[in-house]
């Protein structure tokens, strides 16, 4: 079959490839995409969308010609193993090197090192790449993409103005210089706006998020408590965090400990025809071997006897083990303190779920925002954990569980964003995290798009969002141009951030931070 001059050539069609061959098609830009597998939903799909679907391994040179990789307008690698996508972007330079290649990392290390020695256009991780839009939905309603920058986090979003708003009487083609922002479109009812901007006009604007923030004035949703008891006492919510990031073995023996004594209770009290509180008092007096006499068991049955003195036996132990574990979670705690290890934060800090490549990349994009956080992750052997818990307060425990989340501070959080890598967690410790703090933003990752969406609009989370979804723009604005470093699309045009030499002196805040606002191509 003849190939057609300029096609975008996708190697891989999983969740990335097909959004980004969406977007490919649904800005007039020829697709065809080349894999060795399919599923027959995703097949269907591109090929609705317009592309044209090829099956074959792109490692092999003869698939990769008969693609159309010559006459090729940009080669995006979008399969989900690094190795494959490195020895197919070899390959390619070998066969047509002309040929602009884009490509998904999942190592940063390696995508970093793949631009600077072999000139590949952009490599990057999707993770990378979606992190500051889960940071800035976190932040902010409307947050089409950020990017992080020396000066801080650069958003772009897109808000209703009110008649408090500062931008209310600027131009509808630009706002004043002073004003820290970058107009990039604003409607009226659907349609460009003309003449002056006013309240209930639609803006997309992009600047830092501390400056974009200052443009919106108005009541600032304060994070509080949903409890049932808003005045929770200091004391039993420091146990109730103590508990929760105790070692499983010291939760082990709590609960042997109590289980034993419970029983115990319940024997004494019928056997011996005790009340209640004088079987508590005997079963502590004999689990601590203090046995002051007044009560015992030496009249009794001899099964009873007989369970007394295991009561005695495992008492001991349990309690002996107890005390070892709560020394040495004690011990541990001073450790963490003297080695930095930070408390956390009383309120308005972002609460991060899952500790990820998404997650990692995500708590350095709010940190670098200068947004205090917390780290909420199940797994206490964590390849990342040992680093980020050394500056980031920690709570290791299960993302569903309200004692878990309040040990975490959900409740006076600003934001809490889900991303474990399992949609039924994130959705489920988003729809708890609404119940404790109905104040907070709760933000959460789904791995479906078409899930997220209706989520989405649900209304039980601010924002339900998809890796590959938020990634996709970002790999076709760098197929079409080059030094890309964060793309969106806003009323039916793909735009991107592009890197240019930075001016300190500009009024644009863009040129400072060494970057400029291009329009790609219309969607839709």
């Amino acid at each position: 079959m003849p190939q057609a001059a300029g096609e975008f050539l996708v190697c891989g069609l999983g969740n990335v490839g097909l959004r980004v061959v969406e977007l490919l098609c649904a800005a007039g830009l020829p697709a065809v995409v080349l894999t060795r597998e399919a599923t027959a939903e995703r097949t269907r799909l591109a090929g609705a969308a317009g592309a044209r679907v090829l099956f074959g391994d792109a490692r092999d040179d003869a698939a990769l010609l008969g693609a159309g990789l010559a006459s090729a307008r940009a080669l995006l690698l979008l399969t989900s193993h690094d190795v494959t996508n490195v020895a197919i972007a070899l390959d390619a330079q070998r066969l047509a090197p002309e040929v602009p290649i884009v490509m998904r990392l999942f190592d940063a290390t390696l995508a970093e090192e793949l631009e600077l020695a072999f000139g590949v256009r952009r490599a990057a991780a999707v993770s990378a790449i979606a992190a500051p839009v889960f940071a800035g939905a976190a932040l902010g309603e409307g947050t089409l993409a950020s990017f992080s920058s020396p000066e801080g986090l650069f958003v772009v979003e897109s808000r209703t103005l009110d008649a408090a708003s500062p931008l209310a009487g600027s131009p509808a083609t630009g706002i004043p210089p002073g004003l820290s922002a970058v107009l990039v479109s604003a409607s009226r009812e659907g349609v460009p706006a003309t003449g002056t901007l006013a309240a209930g006009d639609r803006v997309v604007l992009c600047g830092l998020k501390t400056k974009l923030e200052e443009l919106h004035p108005g009541p600032v949703r304060e994070a509080r408590p949903a409890s049932r008891n808003p005045a929770e006492p200091t004391l039993l919510a420091t146990l109730r965090q103590a508990f929760v990031q105790s070692s499983t073995g010291l939760k082990a023996a709590l609960a042997a400990l109590l289980g034993l004594a419970l029983l115990s209770v319940g024997v004494f009290s019928f056997t011996l025809s005790l009340p209640v509180e004088d079987a508590i008092y005997f079963v502590v007096t004999t689990v601590t071997t203090t046995g002051y006499g007044d009560v015992s068991l030496l009249k009794a049955p001899l099964l009873v006897k007989l369970f007394g003195c295991l009561l005695m036996v495992l008492g001991s132990a349990a309690l002996g083990i107890l005390y070892s574990l709560l020394t040495g979670f004690v011990v541990t705690q001073r450790f963490e303190e003297l080695l930095g290890r930070r408390r956390v934060p009383r309120h308005g800090h972002v609460v991060v779920l899952g500790l990820g490549n998404v997650g990692l990349r995500l708590l350095a994009s709010l940190r670098n925002a200068g947004v205090p956080v917390v780290l909420l992750e199940h797994d206490e052997r964590n390849e990342y954990l040992a680093t980020v818990r050394r500056d980031v307060p920690s709570v290791i425990g299960d993302a569903r569980s309200e004692v878990v989340l309040r040990a975490a501070g959900v409740a006076e959080a600003r934001a809490i964003v889900a991303v474990t890598g399992d949609d039924a967690v994130n959705l489920g410790a988003g729809l708890l995290a609404r119940k404790i703090a109905t104040s907070a933003r709760v933000v959460i990752r789904l791995f479906d798009p078409d899930l997220a969406r209706k989520v989405e609009s649900s209304g039980h989370v601010d924002a339900a969002l998809s890796a590959s979804r938020a990634a996709a723009p970002f790999f076709v604005a760098s197929a079409l141009a080059p030094f890309v470093k964060a793309a969106f699309v806003s009323e039916g045009t793909l735009w991107a951030l592009v890197g240019r030499t930075s001016e300190p002196g500009s009024p644009d805040p863009l040129a400072r931070a060494g970057v400029g606002l291009v329009s790609l191509a219309r969607v839709g």
